[in-house]
């Protein structure tokens, strides 16, 4: 059961296994995995470049226009997503009103 829940894990392991036992491996099913296996693997990158610079990313979803326009120069796209990073120690009140700070989040969606 350990290497069976450690094969869905990662969809080329999961289509291997499929594979290796002769049965039928879903396309679209196996892109679906993979176009979440890679979305949670480049939110994992971010979280670790957010530990190691001290920032929070906060998502632009949250922001409104003139802020997003006021704070162009700490944006971050990755893919179709963009986010804002700043020091949660010195974050501007008017983007710390935005979001609770307490939570200790690194990614505010």
């Amino acid at each position: 059961m350990g290497a069976m829940a450690k094969a869905r894990r990662k969809p080329e392991e999961w289509a291997y296994m499929k594979m290796l036992h002769g049965k039928h491996v879903n396309t679209l099913h196996l892109i679906s995995m993979m176009r979440r296996h890679n979305l949670a693997e480049r939110n994992r990158l971010i979280e670790r470049m957010l530990e190691a610079s001290g920032q929070i990313a906060i998502s632009a979803q949250l922001l409104t226009r003139r802020q997003r326009e006021k704070y162009t120069s700490c944006r971050l796209r990755e893919g179709n997503r963009t986010y804002y990073l700043f020091n949660p120690r010195m974050c501007p009140a008017d983007i710390g009103c935005r979001i609770d700070l307490t939570k200790g989040e690194l990614v505010y969606s």
